[in-house]
């Protein structure tokens, strides 16, 4: 029986495509999942915009920070409805680290004040540097950043 060269070849490179296909989607999964799992290790933050935070979620006062959030953490724990006064995103930038203070830029911020683009938390401060370079971090303060005390990471 002769065996045809040509169908063999053909054959080959069509097992070669495949496998490569398979291995493409091998590699798909495997990075959608690696995105998935940084998510799930923190990528939002959430500052107390309201007068006061909580009404079936976390509890917390005016300016109340905490980071390092997972998605799932926050529509649990944050957001469980429109009337919690937290306000979630995913930062623009993170400045510094832990507290005890920490001020969040939901607009632009400056005006007097240090300057930033809508979505920036500054952490790791003092009350003396919120006091002189974040307005207070009062509410409806000039420079319109919003500080209170850092809470950490759940």
């Amino acid at each position: 029986m002769a065996v045809d060269k040509k169908s063999t070849k053909t054959k080959e490179q069509i097992m070669k495509k495949i496998y490569t296909l398979l291995l493409s989607c091998v590699l798909t999964v495997i990075m959608l999942f690696s995105g998935g799992v940084a998510l799930a290790q923190g990528d939002y933050a959430c500052s107390c915009t309201g007068f006061a935070c909580g009404n079936n979620a976390i509890g917390g006062d005016q300016g109340d920070i905490f980071d390092n959030l997972s998605a799932n953490t926050v529509e649990t724990l944050f957001t469980t409805n429109p009337n919690t006064g937290w306000t979630c995103v995913i930062p623009a930038a993170i400045r510094g680290s832990g507290g005890p203070e920490g001020c969040y830029c939901e607009g632009y911020c400056g005006n007097g004040g240090i300057g930033a683009d809508p979505n920036f938390f500054d952490l790791g401060l003092s009350q003396e540097t919120v006091a002189n370079l974040y307005g207070g971090g009062q509410p409806g303060n000039r420079t319109g950043w919003l500080c209170g005390s850092y809470r950490g990471s759940i």
